[in-house]
């Protein structure tokens, strides 16, 4: 009996850790796109002179497509190194 109770605690414990497990790598994926995202809004919302495209017509576009390609970089990257379970 104190066998089986070992086991079942053992198990218990190791359930819980994968699901520990399983939230962090989703917190690690978030926080791995949406950082460099952060990064670049922070540097080009400075109010200060020499922002690059800021004479450009189309600056605001490029600098929107400029962060979706490279999330999508980021989520074609996770997947393909099977990340997503």
């Amino acid at each position: 009996m104190d066998t089986r109770v070992n086991d079942l605690f053992a198990y218990y414990q190791m359930a819980g850790s994968d699901l520990v497990e399983k939230r962090l790598r989703t917190l690690t994926i978030i926080s791995a796109i949406t950082l460099p995202l952060g990064l670049i809004a922070g540097l080009l919302g400075m109010n200060v002179g020499g922002i690059p495209w800021i004479n450009f017509s189309f600056g605001f576009i490029v600098v929107i497509i400029l962060m979706v390609l490279i999330a999508a970089a980021e989520l074609w990257y996770f997947k393909k190194r099977e990340w997503f379970d």
